[in-house]
């Protein structure tokens, strides 16, 4: 039960690595940078080439069609794990953590009853950022967001864009899901874990639910680690005696072997205290990461057009001073490779900022939405 429950920490801390990296720009230069590189663009390119040959074409099709349902169909399973995850571990939680150690003369009774109020507002958040829609362009409506949203850089946004699916044209700072089949206003990202689209109409809602998820894991943490120094205090576990097996004699207690200890005797808790920890963690990160968006008045989408428009102008850029290096390269082109590099400065202007007012101010304005 003990491997179970070690193999179940490990695979959350590389769950939350793996969901870090997704925020990473594949596009920079930085760790972040090659893992997300690596993830989505050479694992895959050597499954697709290498792992036929080794498996076979049949086994390795039905791991790409399992891999395209689970993150590119519209289906409840992610939903169902979510629910699974919260309420499951609330009940352990409670069971194994309130039930086990309280009443506890370090922390108040007051917890317990926090403890509830927290997880039904993190459901009653999260029900609201899974049925509130996201802002869905119909034919009815577009002209409307076309006038809400006119800015056409001619980068990020087109002007008289046309939907082939929808058939309708796109306002800026729209996209169209391929897995709602809709297209959405100022559309940020398709979240599996909400079965739907964060756009304008949800994203304040996407926003508190990281939030209020991160703090009630955060808390959790903190109830834990006020549990665990009761006992290391109460019971006096760092001036007691211990035998470990291999060892004739009694070693003196330390920290490391008062943590070994409590881990055996409360491993289920010690486990939930630290799948809290790095949800907590991870969830805190992601948020930060919404917020700098926020501030800079991007959406998910927008940030990862606009890295991969900068990316191709600096490749040109390079590519031109590449040219200009040459001894032999006559005047008239010369001068023709400086304008153009001139002229592919103007452009990565245009994509530099889109909407940058400060944090406060585009926070006030996703509310009003």
């Amino acid at each position: 039960m003990e491997l179970l429950y070690v193999l179940i920490i490990y695979t959350t801390i590389g769950a939350s690595c793996f969901y870090l990296i997704m925020c990473a720009d594949p596009n920079k230069k930085g760790v972040g940078a090659f893992l997300n590189r690596l993830l989505y663009i050479r694992l895959p390119t050597f499954f697709k080439v290498v792992a036929p040959r080794i498996f076979g074409r049949k086994p390795i099709e039905l791991v790409f069609k399992g891999f395209n349902y689970i993150c590119y169909t519209n289906h409840p399973l992610i939903q169902i794990m979510y629910l699974a995850i919260v309420i499951g571990g609330f009940v352990l939680y409670i069971l194994k953590g309130f039930g086990d150690h309280f009443p506890n003369r370090r922390l108040s009774d007051l917890h317990h009853y926090m403890a509830y109020i927290m997880t039904g507002c993190c459901l009653v958040v999260y029900y609201k950022v899974c049925s509130v829609s996201p802002g869905i362009i119909t034919k009815e409506n577009s002209r409307y967001y076309q006038k809400k949203y006119n800015k056409y850089d001619g980068y990020l946004f087109v002007e008289n864009n046309v939907c082939k699916t929808c058939n309708i044209v796109k306002p800026a700072r729209s996209k169209h899901c391929r897995i709602c089949n809709v297209c959405v206003a100022k559309f940020d990202h398709h979240c599996v874990w909400v079965r739907q689209c964060i756009g304008e109409k949800n994203y304040k809602y996407f926003l508190l639910f990281l939030l209020s998820h991160c703090i009630l894991c955060l808390y959790a943490t903190y109830i834990g680690g006020m549990v665990f120094y009761g006992r290391l205090m109460d019971d006096k576990l760092l001036e007691l005696n211990y035998y470990i097996q291999g060892r004739p004699e009694p070693v003196k207690g330390s920290l490391f072997i008062a943590f070994q200890y409590m881990f055996h005797k409360y491993t289920a808790f010690f486990f939930i205290v630290i799948i809290c920890a790095v949800m907590g963690v991870t969830l805190l990160i992601f948020f930060t990461y919404h917020c700098t968006m926020v501030a800079e008045g991007v959406s998910t989408n927008e940030k990862i057009k606009k890295s991969d428009i900068k990316h191709a102008l600096e490749s040109e850029v390079k590519d031109i001073d590449q040219k200009l290096k040459r001894e032999d390269i006559p005047d008239e082109e010369k001068k023709s490779l400086i304008q153009q590099k001139k002229e592919l400065y103007k452009e990565f202007d245009k994509v530099q900022q889109y909407f940058p007012r400060g944090f406060w101010r585009n926070l006030q304005e996703i509310k009003k939405l």
